[in-house]
């Protein structure tokens, strides 16, 4: 019967290897967010462009929060404005995401971070982590 490995038994099992072992980031900064992602994300083409009341970079990092840590969009917890209300409602947040995820722009982005990972030589193809905390479960027992 063959027994799972965990990571940190991984990484002791192969010492030549714990360099890549690096928590992931939670937050963009600004300065990576308009360098490495904005460029790929769709913009509103038509219509009323209202100056974003909170920056671009900031909704994005409330959005990584969201897929992070799985939590429901409704649950997100949103700093205050002078007025001490939300600055920005959760539901604008999942809009924007629905409309990057199905319009491509966040697979434009994860494409290309893939792409400079590869000519920085910090690509590590050998080396694969599989996430299924996303996978749907189905409901109930067949009969």
């Amino acid at each position: 019967m063959k027994t799972k490995t965990s990571q940190r038994d991984y990484f002791k099992k192969h010492p030549e290897l714990q360099q890549y072992r690096k928590k992931i980031p939670n937050k963009v900064s600004k300065e990576n967010f308009e360098k490495y992602i904005e460029p790929y994300l769709s913009k509103p083409k038509t219509g009323f462009k209202k100056i974003e009341e909170v920056p671009l970079d900031k909704q994005f990092n409330y959005i990584i929060k969201v897929l992070r840590t799985g939590s429901q969009w409704s649950e997100l917890v949103i700093d205050k404005n002078k007025e001490g209300k939300a600055e920005i409602h959760y539901t604008n947040l999942w809009r924007k995401f629905n409309r990057w995820a199905n319009d491509g722009s966040l697979y434009k982005v994860f494409v290309n971070s893939l792409q400079l990972l590869n000519k920085a030589g910090k690509l590590k193809i050998d080396l694969l982590h599989a996430d299924g905390t996303n996978t749907i479960a189905k409901k109930g027992e067949k009969k």
